[in-house]
């Protein structure tokens, strides 16, 4: 049996771009400072503080920009959040991937405050904790979902303040 993938990181951008890559579990990327420009499959993304980028298994992506950028990486695997909630709730929390996301500004200070929450409690190794705060801030982004058709040539934020 596969174990579940679940991991917080709070981490700074110390190069210029990272190489094309895929992973074979959902990301969740929370920025706090700096500038990216995140290349997702054939489309690209500009990402400043408060944007979150929602990344599905397996979709080829990277990132470019300010190296000095800060952001909250979540990842996580359905066998994972299927460990703490059942069918129905896993796949309502991942539609939030389905759609870019356009965050409001009044839940900024929600987002901040669950990614922070989250990661004491990964720190703390609290794992269920770990899922309801997952669970909570999917269905806080889920909730903002807003999908804006963009020119293809420009560059435009997924989830923005």
């Amino acid at each position: 049996m596969k174990t579940p993938v679940f991991d917080v990181d709070y981490c700074e951008c110390t190069d210029k771009h990272s190489t094309n890559h895929f992973h074979d579990f959902y990301e969740l990327c929370y920025f706090e400072r700096g500038s990216r420009v995140y290349l997702l499959g054939d489309d690209c993304y500009d990402v400043y503080p408060n944007c979150v980028i929602m990344i599905k298994p397996r979709v080829q992506h990277a990132t470019k920009g300010s190296e000095n950028a800060t952001r909250t990486v979540i990842s996580f695997d359905e066998e994972f959040l299927s460990k703490y909630f059942n069918a129905e709730t896993c796949a309502d929390l991942l539609k939030v991937f389905d759609d870019c996301v356009k965050i409001a500004n009044a839940d900024i200070n929600a987002i901040k405050t669950l990614a922070r929450a989250l990661r004491m409690a990964f720190s703390e190794k609290h794992e269920r904790q770990c899922a309801f705060i997952l669970g909570q801030l999917l269905d806080l982004l889920k909730n903002q979902r807003s999908c804006e058709i963009a020119d293809e040539n420009s560059v435009n934020p997924i989830i923005a303040a």
